[in-house]
């Protein structure tokens, strides 16, 4: 029995590592040439991953980048849920999840400048619908519309502040950008409450 767990373990940390490896690769390559003029043996060449392994993986590129990108967005889905649920403040969570952005920026430089990446929307999207489900059970908002049309104002606010700061190489610290952040979606959070309860 510890025989086979050791092994499950030296696979899983196999697995982490070549799929490490081929991410890493793939942002590299995409820095220089589009999405699809990459082939496998190119990344495969880049990455030192052979074609065997990277197919024993995923079926193509394509599966490759959704599930770096699917696996950003979960990460930082997850820091988001510990404000939403109020079990770290906005304090703890924001800078972290600005760090998170500024280690990854690569891959969110290219979200904004690359058609074939679709991150920064889907996480927009997934944002957008933890915060309207949130506001409509906390604030008793009934008009879906209505959360839907502010969750939307105040995300794209972020959102502008945040692709700024991506395409200046994240030139403020992630402290700084997370304080602009909590100040700009505090007030504008107490300006939709306090229109609803006129």
């Amino acid at each position: 029995m510890y025989n086979k767990l050791m092994k499950l373990s030296k696979d899983d940390h196999r697995v982490k590592y070549t799929k490490m490896v081929l991410t890493e690769a793939l942002i590299n390559l995409l820095k220089e040439t589009p999405l699809e003029k990459i082939s496998i043996s190119e990344l495969s060449r880049t990455s030192g991953i052979t074609r065997a392994t990277f197919y024993a993986h995923y079926d193509g590129i394509y599966e490759l980048l959704s599930e770096i990108q699917t696996n950003f967005i979960e990460s930082m889905l997850r820091d988001f849920r510990k404000m939403i649920d109020s079990t770290a403040s906005h304090e703890q969570v924001v800078p972290e999840m600005m760090q998170k952005i500024k280690d990854h920026q690569d891959l969110c430089k290219m979200s904004i400048t690359n058609e074939n990446f679709t991150l920064m929307a889907k996480m927009v999207d997934s944002v957008k619908t933890e915060l309207s489900n949130e506001w409509t059970k906390r604030y008793g908002v009934t008009d879906l519309f209505i959360v839907q049309q502010g969750a939307e104002y105040i995300i794209s606010g972020c959102m502008g502040l945040i692709e700024t700061w991506i395409l200046s190489n994240c030139k403020d610290s992630p402290e700084q950008m997370a304080t602009s952040l909590i100040d700009m979606t505090t007030k504008l959070i107490d300006g939709f409450v306090r229109s609803q309860h006129k």
